[in-house]
């Protein structure tokens, strides 16, 4: 079944699947991991597995870790939005220190509820404008870092993470 959204005076067609669906499935396109969890599972994570720098307020989950301007192994910040239709992660980020944990985190694991992932991002206008207005910064993040050189050699990790991991919570 197809649907047809009007968006903008632009006419938009999309398989009738849900944004769920969707959003993994284009995010997985790019190399992410993604789990699925529920808030408790998300708690009783091993501690093995949580990062250095965790910002994570609908669970109330804070960590301090100094960030150098260099490097930090590991951080996991919640998101604001999930994108759909490219499976992007969006973030208000007013914070100098989320900034640089999304930035330089080798592993970057980003929580998202999955009641907040909108269809594209044409449904996050009246937000962004929202935030820009207070000079916030807003980070959209598909997947790890890739760049290439001019020989066409691909290298993972240079300007960003390496890895993204991403936590659909599915109870938020």
């Amino acid at each position: 079944m197809i649907v047809i959204l009007l968006r903008n005076d632009k006419t938009r067609m999309i398989l009738k699947e849900s944004l769920l669906e969707i959003f993994v499935r284009e995010s997985q396109k790019v190399g992410n991991k993604n789990y699925f969890l529920t808030r408790s599972d998300l708690r009783g994570m091993p501690e093995k597995n949580k990062a250095l720098f965790q910002y994570v307020p609908s669970l109330n989950n804070f960590s301090t870790y100094e960030i150098s301007e260099r490097e930090i192994p590991s951080a996991m910040v919640e998101v604001d939005y999930g994108i759909a239709e490219t499976g992007t992660c969006v973030i208000q980020c007013a914070d100098e220190q989320i900034r640089l944990a999304t930035s330089l985190a080798e592993t970057l694991s980003l929580v998202l509820p999955a009641s907040r992932i909108v269809p594209c991002s044409y449904d996050l206008i009246d937000q962004m404008e929202e935030w820009t207005e207070k000079n916030n910064y807003i980070a959209f993040i598909t997947g790890a870092s890739r760049t290439a050189d001019i020989e066409r050699e691909l290298a993972i990790g240079v300007h960003g993470p390496a890895e993204l991991i991403i936590y659909i919570i599915t109870d938020l």
